[in-house]
Protein backbone atom coordinates (compact mmCIF):
# COMPACT_ATOMS: atom_id res chain seq x y z
CA UNK A 1 0.00 0.00 0.00
CA UNK A 2 1.50 3.35 -0.98
CA UNK A 3 1.47 6.16 1.52
CA UNK A 4 -0.14 9.42 0.43
CA UNK A 5 2.30 12.09 -0.62
CA UNK A 6 2.14 15.30 1.37
CA UNK A 7 3.88 17.36 -1.29
CA UNK A 8 1.76 16.81 -4.41
CA UNK A 9 1.74 20.30 -5.94
CA UNK A 10 5.45 21.11 -5.62
CA UNK A 11 6.12 20.14 -9.24
CA UNK A 12 3.19 22.18 -10.49
CA UNK A 13 4.44 25.24 -8.60
CA UNK A 14 8.00 24.67 -9.81
CA UNK A 15 6.83 24.45 -13.42
CA UNK A 16 4.85 27.68 -12.93
CA UNK A 17 7.92 29.49 -11.60
CA UNK A 18 10.05 28.14 -14.43
CA UNK A 19 7.56 29.39 -17.03
CA UNK A 20 7.29 32.84 -15.43
CA UNK A 21 11.06 33.18 -15.62
CA UNK A 22 11.05 31.90 -19.21
CA UNK A 23 13.39 29.03 -18.39
CA UNK A 24 13.66 25.71 -20.17
CA UNK A 25 14.01 22.46 -18.26
CA UNK A 26 17.66 22.48 -19.26
CA UNK A 27 18.21 26.04 -17.96
CA UNK A 28 16.74 25.27 -14.56
CA UNK A 29 18.24 21.81 -14.23
CA UNK A 30 21.67 23.34 -14.86
CA UNK A 31 21.07 25.96 -12.14
CA UNK A 32 19.88 23.27 -9.72
CA UNK A 33 22.72 20.92 -10.62
CA UNK A 34 20.40 18.03 -11.49
CA UNK A 35 19.52 16.12 -14.66
CA UNK A 36 16.71 17.59 -16.76
CA UNK A 37 14.97 14.19 -16.74
CA UNK A 38 14.92 14.21 -12.93
CA UNK A 39 13.57 17.77 -12.96
CA UNK A 40 10.86 16.73 -15.41
CA UNK A 41 9.84 13.86 -13.10
CA UNK A 42 9.60 16.32 -10.17
CA UNK A 43 7.48 18.72 -12.24
CA UNK A 44 5.09 15.96 -13.31
CA UNK A 45 4.78 14.56 -9.78
CA UNK A 46 6.54 11.28 -10.55
CA UNK A 47 9.28 12.06 -8.00
CA UNK A 48 9.13 13.93 -4.72
CA UNK A 49 11.84 16.59 -4.43
CA UNK A 50 14.77 16.18 -2.07
CA UNK A 51 14.80 18.91 0.55
CA UNK A 52 18.00 20.32 -0.94
CA UNK A 53 16.12 20.85 -4.23
CA UNK A 54 13.21 22.56 -2.44
CA UNK A 55 15.61 24.85 -0.58
CA UNK A 56 17.49 25.69 -3.75
CA UNK A 57 14.27 26.46 -5.65
CA UNK A 58 13.02 28.70 -2.81
CA UNK A 59 16.30 30.62 -2.80
CA UNK A 60 16.54 30.93 -6.58
CA UNK A 61 13.01 32.20 -7.05
CA UNK A 62 12.88 34.14 -3.76
CA UNK A 63 9.79 32.37 -2.50
CA UNK A 64 9.09 30.69 0.85
CA UNK A 65 9.56 27.00 1.40
CA UNK A 66 6.14 27.00 3.09
CA UNK A 67 4.51 28.15 -0.15
CA UNK A 68 6.39 25.55 -2.18
CA UNK A 69 5.83 22.58 0.11
CA UNK A 70 2.35 23.21 1.47
CA UNK A 71 -0.25 22.01 -1.04
CA UNK A 72 -2.94 24.17 0.56
CA UNK A 73 -1.01 27.33 -0.36
CA UNK A 74 -1.13 28.73 -3.87
CA UNK A 75 1.87 29.85 -5.85
CA UNK A 76 2.74 33.48 -5.14
CA UNK A 77 5.21 35.00 -7.56
CA UNK A 78 7.21 38.04 -6.44
CA UNK A 79 6.15 41.24 -8.21
CA UNK A 80 9.62 41.78 -9.63
CA UNK A 81 9.39 38.44 -11.41
CA UNK A 82 5.97 39.30 -12.86
CA UNK A 83 7.32 42.62 -14.11
CA UNK A 84 10.35 40.97 -15.65
CA UNK A 85 8.18 38.39 -17.36
CA UNK A 86 5.75 41.00 -18.67
CA UNK A 87 8.62 42.97 -20.18
CA UNK A 88 9.96 39.82 -21.85
CA UNK A 89 13.35 40.36 -20.25
CA UNK A 90 14.75 36.97 -21.08
CA UNK A 91 18.16 38.11 -19.91
CA UNK A 92 16.66 38.38 -16.42
CA UNK A 93 16.86 34.58 -16.13
CA UNK A 94 18.49 33.01 -13.14
CA UNK A 95 21.92 34.09 -14.29
CA UNK A 96 21.51 37.24 -12.19
CA UNK A 97 21.33 35.13 -9.03
CA UNK A 98 24.48 34.19 -7.08
CA UNK A 99 24.47 30.52 -8.07
CA UNK A 100 27.72 29.53 -6.41
CA UNK A 101 26.64 30.99 -3.07
CA UNK A 102 23.33 29.17 -3.34
CA UNK A 103 25.01 25.84 -4.11
CA UNK A 104 27.19 26.16 -1.00
CA UNK A 105 24.13 27.13 1.06
CA UNK A 106 22.19 24.12 -0.22
CA UNK A 107 25.08 21.68 0.18
CA UNK A 108 25.39 22.69 3.82
CA UNK A 109 21.57 22.73 3.89
CA UNK A 110 21.86 25.84 6.05
CA UNK A 111 19.82 23.94 8.57
CA UNK A 112 22.43 23.07 11.15
CA UNK A 113 20.03 24.25 13.86
CA UNK A 114 16.97 22.46 12.44
CA UNK A 115 17.45 19.54 14.82
CA UNK A 116 17.93 21.84 17.80
CA UNK A 117 14.75 23.73 16.96
CA UNK A 118 12.82 20.49 16.46
CA UNK A 119 14.00 19.12 19.80
CA UNK A 120 13.22 22.39 21.62
CA UNK A 121 9.70 22.39 20.16
CA UNK A 122 9.17 18.71 21.02
CA UNK A 123 10.32 19.22 24.61
CA UNK A 124 8.35 22.47 24.99
CA UNK A 125 5.17 20.64 23.97
CA UNK A 126 6.00 17.71 26.24
CA UNK A 127 6.16 15.12 23.46
CA UNK A 128 8.37 12.05 23.49
CA UNK A 129 10.51 10.91 20.57
CA UNK A 130 8.06 8.03 20.09
CA UNK A 131 5.06 10.38 19.91
CA UNK A 132 6.71 12.52 17.25
CA UNK A 133 7.82 9.39 15.39
CA UNK A 134 4.20 8.24 15.34
CA UNK A 135 3.03 11.57 13.88
CA UNK A 136 5.76 11.40 11.23
CA UNK A 137 4.85 7.82 10.36
CA UNK A 138 8.10 6.26 11.57
CA UNK A 139 8.14 2.79 13.10
CA UNK A 140 10.49 3.84 15.90
CA UNK A 141 11.92 6.88 17.62
CA UNK A 142 15.49 6.42 16.36
CA UNK A 143 14.80 8.26 13.08
CA UNK A 144 13.47 11.28 14.99
CA UNK A 145 16.51 11.20 17.25
CA UNK A 146 18.79 11.13 14.20
CA UNK A 147 17.03 14.16 12.73
CA UNK A 148 17.35 16.05 16.01
CA UNK A 149 21.12 15.49 16.11
CA UNK A 150 21.35 16.07 12.33
CA UNK A 151 22.68 12.61 11.52
CA UNK A 152 19.80 12.36 9.09
CA UNK A 153 18.51 15.12 6.81
CA UNK A 154 14.75 15.57 6.98
CA UNK A 155 12.71 15.19 3.81
CA UNK A 156 10.42 17.94 2.58
CA UNK A 157 7.45 15.91 3.81
CA UNK A 158 8.94 15.54 7.29
CA UNK A 159 9.73 19.26 7.52
CA UNK A 160 6.18 20.15 6.58
CA UNK A 161 4.70 17.66 9.08
CA UNK A 162 6.92 19.04 11.86
CA UNK A 163 5.96 22.62 10.98
CA UNK A 164 2.27 21.68 11.12
CA UNK A 165 2.65 19.65 14.32
CA UNK A 166 4.21 22.58 16.18
CA UNK A 167 2.32 25.33 14.32
CA UNK A 168 5.46 27.05 13.02
CA UNK A 169 6.61 27.89 9.51
CA UNK A 170 8.94 25.65 7.54
CA UNK A 171 10.97 28.78 6.78
CA UNK A 172 11.59 29.33 10.50
CA UNK A 173 12.67 25.72 10.95
CA UNK A 174 15.00 25.78 7.96
CA UNK A 175 16.62 29.19 8.35
CA UNK A 176 19.39 29.23 10.93
CA UNK A 177 19.16 33.02 10.99
CA UNK A 178 15.62 32.90 12.41
CA UNK A 179 15.45 32.31 16.12
CA UNK A 180 12.91 29.98 17.67
CA UNK A 181 10.66 32.03 19.94
CA UNK A 182 8.89 29.95 22.56
CA UNK A 183 6.32 31.53 24.89
CA UNK A 184 7.58 32.25 28.39
CA UNK A 185 5.66 30.47 31.14
CA UNK A 186 4.53 33.37 33.32
CA UNK A 187 3.31 31.08 36.12
CA UNK A 188 6.87 29.85 36.76
CA UNK A 189 8.17 33.43 36.72
CA UNK A 190 5.55 34.53 39.27
CA UNK A 191 6.74 31.86 41.73
CA UNK A 192 10.36 33.02 41.54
Amino acid sequence: MTRPKLVNRFGEKLRGLRHVYGLTLEDLSEQLGIASGYLSMIETGQREPRISIALHVAQLFRVSTDMLLDDSRDLRIPLTVKAASALQERSYKLYNFPGDDIRVWVQQLKVQRFGQKMRALREFHGLSLAEVANVLGYAGSQQVSHIEVMRRKPSAEVILKIARLFNVSADMLLDDEQELALPVDTEDNADA
